[in-house]
């Protein structure tokens, strides 16, 4: 390598190479973790990317699917990563960089929302709504014309489905989706509130592991750079040299130091390990910190 790393950028360079030798490919029979309960987006997601037949596990929220992976209790776990009216799902960034799992795959699932309420219930009735923060964002303004009905953040959609059969309380409603009205037994009262018709949200597959395939054609990573005039830019420039095409980069809070970002990075394209090594070799001596969440088909 050109420039001599600091311990910290050393240690990184080396996990990311680790990273490459653990590379394996999918297990033919997996146990598959998700967030939510049966008729979840999350679910369905997982439905489509692994098979109708495939052992699933629901776990109440994000961080429990992250504990599923490394507990040894599944082999993989499916979260949402990003919604394309809303953006991204800010627990599921945070997790990634706080556990050591990888990005094996990802795909997408259409998002259609319902508003559900118990047998008999009324639009007339509502005086409570129960949701993901994401979905009450993804309805306002349908939302906005239940007037004095209040908006309750939830864990996850079909859990707050699950939430209002429990109660059998007609004042009580969730937004889930037409599925969960039919596993939990409630009354669609409006169908299709979501504010946009192309409202779909991306799910990322995590493994405890790396995995490569023929496929491959995405690499997402994290960084945070030093405050230091055109920290950022020398990065970048050097994925421009390379010709790698960033389809996504965000900032968020570090949470560590006031005024610190992280920089969330999804590179797409023909890239092969041999151009990903080259271009990182030269990255990561210019940042702080450096996280690998792995290379895989895009499902885009």
């Amino acid at each position: 390598m050109d420039k001599i790393l600091t311990p910290q950028q050393s240690q990184n360079w080396q996990t990311y190479l680790l990273s490459k030798d653990r590379a394996t490919k999918k297990k033919p029979k997996p146990t598959v973790a998700y967030a939510g309960t049966r008729g979840s987006y999350t679910e369905d997601a997982t439905i489509k990317y692994f098979g109708e037949d495939v052992s699933r596990i629901p776990c109440r929220n994000f961080q429990d699917v992250f504990k599923s992976i490394l507990g040894g209790m599944a082999d993989y776990g499916v979260v949402p990563i990003e919604n394309s009216t809303t953006g991204s799902v800010r627990d599921t960034l945070e997790l990634l960089e706080k556990y050591d799992c990888y990005i094996t795959g990802e795909t997408q699932v259409k998002v259609e929302h319902c508003l559900l309420g118990v047998p008999g219930s009324k639009l007339e009735d509502i005086t409570d709504i129960y949701a993901h923060e994401q979905s009450l964002m993804q309805c306002q303004p349908y939302l906005q014309s239940l007037v004095g009905a209040k908006r309750h953040p939830y864990v996850n959609n079909a859990i707050a489905a699950q939430f209002v059969k429990d109660q059998d309380d007609k004042h009580l409603a969730a937004i889930a989706s037409r599925r969960a009205a039919e596993i939990h037994g409630l009354d669609i009262l409006k169908e299709d509130i979501n504010d946009l018709d192309i409202n779909t949200t991306r799910f990322i597959i995590v493994a405890d592991h790396p995995e490569r395939s023929q496929s491959d054609n995405k690499v997402s990573l994290s960084f945070s750079v030093g405050h230091k005039p055109g920290a950022l830019v020398r990065v970048l420039n050097i994925f421009d040299k390379y010709t790698m095409n960033l389809s996504k980069i965000e900032s968020r809070p570090s949470k560590r130091r006031n005024w610190e970002y992280i920089f969330y990075i999804d590179i797409e394209g023909a890239l092969s390990p041999e151009l990903l090594d080259t271009a990182l070799r030269e990255v990561i001596p210019e940042t702080i910190d450096f996280r690998y969440f792995g290379m895989y088909p895009s499902g885009l």
